[in-house]
């Protein structure tokens, strides 16, 4: 579609063709093909050359500050046109877009001068005038000097960080806690549960009528329901065997059995579950040390969860059967303090009370600010988008400006290249459709221009998350949430490239229920207005973040995440776009050199746009894996080259791109500090990215490694002309 940019669209062309038009009105940098076809918004992809930065947390965002100081040096960004940035890669990324916006200090006065990705103006410095000379650049130096981003500031210490979690689990597990106390008082009100007592046990050698004493209403449901699945076993199996049915209806049948069957099962553990609850505290004397069980069951569970999610061996087998059972025990915990504390509930005026309460605090709490989003968003902005006046005095301070600046204002008109794609993911394992079900998600654009995907359709970012929540307001997205979705890698229902442990039902509840969660709920772009109401602990948390139920492409509710629970190097955009060039920055934790975040997007790329990535014999992936020999173990060349090659359909020759992948490792030629860092740490370019705490050491090793290898990528790109 030419012309006016629609406000909805499912065709990407669209999309495509208004990004052509913006890419040409933007500064300084020359197209890879004609400028005539950007110009008009015509041509292709192969016009362009993209970068992308892949997630990783700090440990990315430090290297890749290193590869843009190298491009900058070689003069090569300023021929960037598209930057894709995922998760932490998308600290830095979002950080440069705010400064080519915003500008940088005037170290000669009080306001501010243009900043671009020439080594002349470039906000953290090349390597001939910054970086490595000591030449003061505040952007750097800011960065640098706060690496520990999520502490910042003596009174925003690892301690406050952990009463934000407190808050907010405390708030989640009241919500419920309440619910489950409404629940099980309207059971208790319908007579359908019988407290238990050891002192009420019949007399020895009456099993049979203690059995029928002890069963309630839900065991007797229960077994009800089993016996009726007997009868419907025997009753299908006689059916569709009968040989004077049609093949169609022996199918059908079949079909409708094993659907029938697992919705029965699903039932019989519910009830037996709800069942069990007058039983387990039945052997502990007083009220309160009944209550005092439940809850020391739901924090031990809590602690348990928490603490294996939080270590380094989540993927190991007895690992991920601790998550399972503290998980367990949370739940079940939760289920029998609100059990117990629904026996004070003695009327209906009291029943009524605590309904309020329970659907008050459930309907108006917003949970995208209730958890720890929104203090992961907030010290990411103040550390990689500060106020000018905070880069000046080079101390932390709050970032009021970005607080308010919105993703649409960015990237405008006669301000430098590149053009920036904000990689996250829609979480979609409730999906009808087998392919977004399987890989949990689908790729989410966050852009100035629009915001989307295949599955929902894109929507204008001026246009977008504006309208609605009628008591708090909505004024649209701005570029420090767009840069937290983009890197919300704790979530439930979802893991990196939609895998791991906490795709686990048991465990997503577990995390729900603590409000253990980064991502974003954000209204479907089909949808003009984002509701009355703000997402909140009923709608969608109870349904869709408790349950996982509804979390598809047609919900009108949807939650964004970490943009590597998708695909975590961010050429996935970029291919879709069919680039003549592709740069990758990987410093995704990576030890063993298997390449995984690599094979995925090849894969994805493969599978959804038809695209071959073949890595040449002159500069193969083998080449990026270090050997053993010697004290520190040393690669060829940090970098590979792949031919990309565009479907074109049937009897086409395809269109062809290049890709060089440049990765985080060790290599000859690299200075005496760079070796000492990783003699001293030998985790090193590989530290796990739970570690979001860098020092000025840490960061600079990263950084300085980074650019000491793009320079070796800068030397070939030259020497070969690619770019």
């Amino acid at each position: 579609m030419k012309g006016s940019a629609p406000r909805y669209t499912r065709e990407f062309e669209d999309v495509f063709h208004q990004e052509r038009m913006r890419i040409r009105s933007m500064g300084r940098g020359s197209a890879v093909g004609t400028d005539a076809d950007c110009a008009s918004g015509d041509g292709d992809g192969r016009d362009f050359a993209g970068l992308a930065i892949s997630g990783g947390g700090i440990r990315s965002a430090s290297f890749a500050t290193g590869v843009l100081q190298g491009l900058v040096a070689g003069g090569l960004l300023e021929k960037v046109h598209y930057l894709s940035t995922v998760s932490g890669g998308g600290y830095i990324g979002c950080s440069l877009t705010w400064y080519l916006t915003q500008g940088i200090p005037d170290p000669h006065g009080t306001g501010t001068i243009p900043a671009g990705v020439t080594a002349a103006d470039f906000p953290y410095g090349s390597g001939d005038i910054g970086g490595r000379t000591g030449a003061r650049r505040p952007a750097l130096d800011y960065i640098r000097d706060h690496g520990e981003y999520l502490t910042p500031d003596t009174g925003l210490n690892l301690t406050s960080a952990i009463s934000v979690f407190a808050r907010g689990a405390f708030t989640s597990l009241l919500a419920y806690l309440l619910l489950v106390c409404l629940a099980m008082a309207l059971l208790r009100r319908a007579c359908l549960f019988q407290d238990f007592s050891l002192s009420r046990l019949p007399n020895a050698g009456a099993e049979l009528a203690w059995i029928t004493w002890s069963m309630n209403a839900f065991w007797w449901a229960a077994l009800a329901l089993m016996m009726a699945m007997g009868v419907l076993s025997v009753l299908f199996s006689v059916r569709t065997a009968a040989p004077a049915l049609c093949p169609e209806v022996q199918y059908c049948g079949l079909r409708r059995a094993q659907k029938l069957g697992g919705a029965l099962i699903s039932l019989t553990l519910l009830l037996l579950v709800i069942g069990s609850l007058p039983y387990s505290p039945g052997f502990i004397g007083s009220v309160w040390g009944k209550v005092t069980a439940a809850g020391l069951s739901t924090a031990l569970g809590a602690l348990l969860s928490v603490y294996e999610l939080s270590s380094k061996n989540t993927s190991a087998r007895f690992g991920a059967l601790r998550i399972v059972l503290g998980a367990t025990l949370l739940i079940y915990g939760l289920l029998q303090a609100g059990y117990l504390l629904s026996a004070f509930v003695h009327d209906w005026k009291q029943l009524l009370l605590l309904g309020y309460f329970a659907i008050s605090i459930g309907g108006i709490v917003n949970i995208n600010h209730s958890g720890m989003h929104r203090m992961y968003r907030d010290r990411l902005m103040e550390v990689f988008l500060p106020d000018t006046d905070t880069l000046r005095a080079g101390a932390w301070a709050l970032a009021s400006e970005a607080d308010n600046a919105l993703l649409e204002s960015f990237c405008a008109p006669k301000v430098s290249r590149p053009y920036h794609l904000i990689n996250a993911n829609i979480v979609l394992v409730d999906s009808r459709r087998p392919k977004y079900r399987g890989r949990a998600g689908d790729s989410f654009l966050l852009s100035p221009l629009y915001c989307g995907s295949d599955a929902t359709g894109w929507r204008r970012t001026d246009l977008y998350m504006k309208g609605g929540w009628s008591m708090l307001g909505t004024r649209g997205i701005t570029l420090a949430t767009a840069m937290a979705i983009s890197g919300a890698a704790a979530n439930p229902h979802t893991g990196v490239a939609g895998r791991g442990i906490t795709r686990n039902p048991l465990v997503s509840a577990l995390m729900t229920l603590l409000n253990l969660r980064l991502g974003y709920w954000a209204p479907h772009p089909e949808r003009e207005s984002a509701g009355p109401f703000p997402p909140n602990f009923l709608a969608p948390g109870l349904r869709a973040g408790l349950f996982g139920r509804g979390l598809r492409e047609t919900s009108g509710n949807i939650e964004l995440t970490d943009g590597g629970h998708f695909e975590n190097l961010g050429i996935y955009e970029l291919l879709r776009r069919r680039l003549g060039l592709i740069i990758v920055s990987d410093a995704s934790a990576d030890p063993s050199y298997q390449f995984g975040e690599l094979a995925n997007a090849l894969e994805r790329a493969r599978v959804d746009f038809g695209v071959e990535i073949t890595f040449r014999t002159a500069y193969p992936l083998a080449d990026i894996v270090p050997d053993s020999q010697g004290r520190i173990s040393r690669a060829a060349r940090p970098f590979a080259v792949g031919d990309i090659f565009y479907n074109n359909g049937p009897g086409n020759p395809p269109d062809q791109g290049l890709l060089i992948y440049l990765k985080s490792t060790l290599t000859e030629g690299l200075s005496e500090d760079i070796y000492g860092y990783y003699v001293a740490n030998r985790q090193f370019p590989n530290q796990p990215t739970s570690d979001q705490f860098f020092s000025e050491e840490q960061f600079e090793a990263y950084r300085e490694l980074g650019y000491q290898l793009s320079l070796q990528m800068v030397k070939a790109i030259k020497a070969e002309q690619w770019l």
